[in-house]
């Protein structure tokens, strides 16, 4: 065995493919010179990275070279690593009317070599287009996405990326409207006729349920004239209280009332209207009294008795007629 080396050789099927090549596959001696019988390693350098190669074996001693050896299974040249796998699916939060705060979990596998960095995209519902949101890998896990388009809907995914390259996308993330993180308040309930007079009515109410997630800062009071159907607001004011006075109205006009909370986002529903009210007086005219009763006869006079009207109105005197 002291007089026997060995020749490697390679075969690079891909190469005569790509050029398209009709004759049979050529193998190409993988060094030069001859390699000692002890040397059972070799390096082949000048491959091309994507192509796929095989390699056989023949040995050689003073009669000649012996028959080659089976060839090894294809392999492609290419990076001791790959390209990472998908992130986690993204979640979503801090959202905003033009923002939104997108993170997400590392892959699990970094395919050999250590991520670099990560590129989310975004997506609206009403488009098939994934539009990259940064051009520069990120390193965290988390990225605050501006710009975005109040009342849009959006969707995201996560790339990672390391030396091979960047890796799948994540799965989406969920649909995300972005919004200011409140909405308009509740509908108060239908307001209570407190006080009625001749140019005047008060009312009050209770506040809504809910506040939208943002303080009530005052409320929209509006009348209406039932012989009409346009609401007109009552005051330019800010109301903070759950009660307030309507002056100016016309004595015997009917009116109806409607009340709205405001917050940051706007104004909410009106409450539905209590009864019509007609401005008038606090009070009516007595009701009639009981029928008089005659008690006492004389030449010159006559005692008189009656009841007081079933109203409880509070009279001060009676008129009394013959």
């Amino acid at each position: 065995m002291d007089s026997t080396c060995f020749r490697w050789w390679l075969s690079n099927h891909q190469l005569h493919r790509e050029r398209k090549e009709r004759t049979p596959t050529r193998w190409m001696k993988a060094h030069k010179g001859e390699l000692p019988a002890k040397e059972l390693t070799l390096k082949v350098e000048g491959l091309i990275e994507g192509k796929e190669y095989e390699f056989h074996v023949a040995a050689i001693n003073k009669a000649g070279q012996g028959p080659f050896s089976e060839p090894s299974e294809p392999r492609l040249a290419k990076p001791p690593y790959d390209v990472p796998e998908a992130p986690g699916k993204p979640e979503v939060s801090n959202i905003d009317a033009t923002q939104m705060t997108v993170s997400w979990t590392p892959p699990e596998s970094d395919g050999g070599s250590p991520i670099t960095g990560y590129y989310v995209e975004r997506k609206d519902t009403t488009s098939s287009k994934w539009v990259k949101v940064n051009k520069t890998p990120v390193k965290e896990t988390t990225l605050r996405v501006k710009d975005l388009t109040e009342r849009a809907e959006y969707q995201f995914r996560v790339s990672a990326e390391n030396k091979a390259g960047v890796g799948p996308a994540s799965e989406p993330s969920d649909v995300f409207m972005a919004k200011p993180p409140y909405d308009v308040p509740g509908k108060p309930d239908r307001p209570d006729i407190t006080e009625v007079d001749r140019t005047h009515i008060s009312i009050s109410w209770s506040p809504p349920e809910s506040d939208g997630g943002s303080p009530i800062t005052n409320y929209l009071i509006e009348r209406k004239d039932t012989t009409s159907t346009r609401w007109i607001k009552v005051t330019k004011e800010t109301v903070i209280d759950t009660e307030y006075t309507i002056r100016d109205l016309t004595e015997g006009q009917t009116y109806e009332f409607r009340v709205a909370a405001v917050n940051k986002a706007g104004p909410g529903p009106f409450s539905e209207p209590p009864e019509p009210k007609t401005c008038k007086p606090p009070y009516d005219v007595p009701e009639a009294p009981g029928r008089p009763d005659v008690t006492e006869v004389d030449a010159e006079h006559m005692v008189i008795t009656w009841t007081p009207p079933a109203s409880r109105w509070r009279f001060s005197y009676y008129s009394l007629c013959c």
